[in-house]
């Protein structure tokens, strides 16, 4: 929100290989959108306003090349595809993904459900996909040598950013994450890699005199073991966007999950006592590890003053979820605005 212009949009293209020297090759091209999508048209996509494989296949069947291999091109990310401290089980367990410049419903296997598996080969996928809409042998699938130069054959664009961000905050998704922490590197000058991203939302905070003490990312997730933040930058990131200084940010409050209704907050804050409930009055980040949770947000008092806090508990093993939303929930009881 700070550093991407609310309405921008991530481009897939495909190019024409030299057609002299490769005649039928074209190049898939990743931008850096993981939501690219293999629904056949008319069918709803996981993520809303997708752009798809089928468009991209249409534009290039109209160009007058007839594809006979493709290429893959995924030079716009640099580095690793795979974070340090990331465990690769979790890449089975549907929580991250090898992260490619070109992917298809962010790597979901099915792309039908939250808890769907990731794919290991995300590029690969997209190229095959793309293949498959074209009629070209899926083995002639390849990666692209560097990046492409030829001609533009065709292009698709994601839905725009607040989009994205509102459904990358209500399902938690990691991949998303990652792939926007990427643009924000390259608005700001960084390399789009896990570094650079993390980088560059380090010194984009810090330029708005949030507290960032202490901070090293070596993700955009926060699935590394690598990963510190501590409470307090948080709460800071959550109190600008609460606060009058920041109105760029204000956005982020509409995202936030609200208790007992949405996102990954609509099955939690259901207490009995209605007088002590906080369902509906508070939103929140979660964030949730194997013995860390945390939780991040505002919540509006019983003297109607809006509060902001941050919780991470360390080593709580599972009761960790129910204390923090336990003192969260209490805050909205409290009535003291403190």
């Amino acid at each position: 929100l700070l550093a991407l212009d609310r309405n921008a949009r991530v481009t897939t293209t495909v190019q024409a290989a030299d057609q002299n020297r490769m005649p039928g090759v074209v190049v898939l091209v990743g931008g850096g959108d993981p939501t690219l999508s293999a629904a056949p048209a008319g069918e709803e996509t996981w993520y809303p306003g997708a752009a798809r494989v089928s468009d991209l296949a249409d534009q290039v069947r109209k160009s007058g090349i007839k594809p006979t291999a493709i290429q893959v091109d995924t030079s716009l990310f640099s580095g690793p595809d795979m974070a340090p401290g990331w465990d690769p089980d979790d890449i089975a367990g549907g929580d991250i993904a090898p992260i490619q410049a070109v992917m298809l419903d962010a790597c979901r296997i099915p792309p039908t459900t939250l808890e769907s598996r990731r794919s290991p080969t995300p590029a690969l996928d997209a190229g095959r996909a793309l293949a498959f809409a074209l009629g070209v042998d899926p083995a002639k699938v390849t990666f692209a040598p560097g990046p492409a130069e030829g001609r533009q054959l065709a292009s698709v664009q994601s839905a725009p950013l607040m989009a994205r961000l509102t459904q990358m905050m209500n399902a938690s998704d990691n991949v998303m994450a990652e792939t926007i922490g990427r643009e924000v590197a390259r608005a700001t000058g960084h390399p789009s890699s896990f570094a650079g991203a993390g980088d560059a939302v380090i010194a984009k905070l810090s330029s708005v005199d949030i507290d960032m003490t202490g901070a090293s990312l070596v993700d955009s997730s926060g699935l590394s073991v690598a990963d510190l933040l501590t409470a307090r930058t948080l709460d800071e990131v959550v109190n600008a966007a609460a606060g009058p200084d920041q109105p760029a940010l204000r956005p982020m409050l509409d995202m936030l999950p609200v208790a007992a209704g949405s996102g990954t907050l609509s099955n939690r804050f259901y207490e009995p006592d209605a007088k002590k409930s906080a369902a509906g009055w508070l939103r929140a980040k979660t964030g949730s590890l194997t013995k860390t949770n945390s939780l991040a947000g505002i919540v509006t008092d019983k003297s109607g003053r809006v509060l902001t806090f941050a919780l991470s508990p360390n080593n709580a093993g599972n009761e960790g979820r129910t204390a923090i939303d336990a003192l969260a929930a209490t805050l909205r009881t409290c009535g003291c605005g403190s």
